[in-house]
């Protein structure tokens, strides 16, 4: 169940002139965790869709919230700063900087351990003292869920907003890195983004084939399934206003040829960070590529993973090289095949968007047994009520009406041709990362 926000909002709910934006965080076997809530006295969520806030002529509404946002003209502008590398303990040090100035809309925050295991972000404080997030309350945060702390993974990135509820603030916000090892040298990134309009924008894609079968980066733009698979993702971000591209493809240096075919979950993670050791490499090897886009690796196979994995929630947006700078998605037999079956281009082009989605923060609107849920106020929740076999997992069909539909899903049915959906609060979350402009 999400438990009540509890978060003082920091700005005009309606009829205001900020440009603030949010987002969440994960990847296709995890299990998300989730706060806050809008319930009836039947104990129903609301997700009415009706206006409930009056904006001016160059803003829209976020209904479920009541809060306006940017919707005007002009150009996105970002800003990323490095503030360098420092030797962290176990129990933290405290890192102080300067962020927002006025006209901000996003703020991330990005922690880069290399492969130091369990990098994370704790005791966030706003520049109004307002406590955003903290280690005492262990998943119930005041801003809800959010990606500054994940089991073993050696890149902590913060992103706020996080959620509609959430408002960037000017002023200097303060946060503890952690380490789960004694000490470890981690980087530190801030990344501002002004963006005026955040109901839309263009998010560029870089897109790796891994010695696959049938397709590389010198065929991709002329082929016909590829094509199809980008037309179903672009159909998807259309509800968030994202147009994708531009799109570049890229072949995977031949030392990484022999991950063509890998177990991203259960394959040796020798650093402990969460995923495999092969999946690393391919992720670290972004090092080159242009930081204004989402990657994107095609693989044959990635082991127990049917559709794709994301590398974090949200990943480092605009830090490339990390070991979770892009997502993963297995390809099995569609650009080799003669004839493929559309009910494969369906769920492939599926897959990527709810795996880009989790990398640009969103999380599984239910986790797979119905007991948490996102923080988002208009997705649907589906419960462990709801799961009638009384197998301990909900389904889409079980879920019907209640979220099973929708594009993050823990268990999204990736071969239904009907146009998963996006909430206007998770289509915020995606325009607001810095990587939407």
């Amino acid at each position: 169940m999400r438990a009540v926000l509890a978060l003082v909002l920091l700005g005009s709910a309606c009829g205001g002139d900020d440009s603030d934006g949010d987002s969440a965080a994960d990847a296709d076997t995890d299990t998300d965790a989730d706060t806050d809530s809008d319930t009836d006295s039947d104990g129903d969520t609301d997700t009415s869709t009706e206006p409930v806030c009056e904006c001016a002529d160059d803003e829209a509404c976020i209904p479920a919230y009541g809060r306006c946002i940017a919707a005007g003209e002009g150009e996105v502008e970002v800003f990323v700063e490095d503030y360098g590398v420092r030797e962290i303990e176990r129990e933290g040090i405290a890192v102080y900087f300067p962020v927002s100035e006025p006209g901000d809309s996003t703020f991330a925050f990005v922690a880069d351990g290399v492969d130091a295991q369990d990098i994370d972000l704790y005791d966030v404080t706003a520049p109004s003292g307002e406590i955003l997030i903290s280690e005492a309350l262990v998943g119930q945060d005041p801003i809800g869920h959010n990606g500054a702390q994940f089991p073993g993974r050696s890149v902590a990135t913060l992103l706020l907003p996080n959620q509609p509820a959430v408002f960037v603030e000017d002023g200097q916000y303060t946060v503890r890195v952690t380490s789960h090892r004694e000490s470890a040298d981690v980087r530190l990134w801030g990344i501002r983004k002004i963006d005026p309009d955040l109901t839309g924008g263009s998010l560029a894609m870089n897109v790796t084939f891994v010695s696959l079968p049938g397709i590389d980066a010198s065929t991709a733009p002329t082929d016909p399934e590829l094509a199809q698979i980008h037309d179903r993702m672009q159909a998807i971000f259309d509800a968030a206003g994202i147009t994708l591209g531009p799109i570049r493809y890229f072949d995977a240096a031949p030392e990484l040829g022999e991950h063509e075919i890998l177990d991203a979950v259960t394959g040796e993670d020798l650093n402990e960070n969460g995923q495999a050791d092969e999946m690393d490499a391919l992720l670290a090897s972004t090092a080159g590529y242009p930081d204004d886009g989402i990657n994107v690796f095609w693989v044959t196979d990635a082991g127990g993973i049917a559709g794709g994995i994301a590398g974090s929630i949200p990943g480092p947006p605009g830090i490339n090289g990390t070991l979770h700078s892009g997502v993963l998605v297995a390809a099995h037999d569609i650009f080799f095949d003669a004839k493929p079956r559309a009910e494969v281009v369906t769920y492939l082009g599926t897959a990527i968007a709810h795996e880009m989605g989790h990398q640009l923060g969103l999380f599984h609107t239910s986790d797979r047994s119905g007991f948490t849920q996102d923080s988002l106020l208009d997705t649907p929740e589906c419960l462990d009520t709801d799961d009638t076999d009384d197998d301990g997992m909900i389904s889409s069909e079980e879920c019907e009406g209640k979220g099973g539909d929708n594009l993050m899903f823990f268990e999204a049915d990736f071969e239904n041709p009907a146009i998963p959906v996006l909430t206007p609060a998770q289509a915020f979350v995606l325009n607001v990362n810095p990587l939407v402009r």
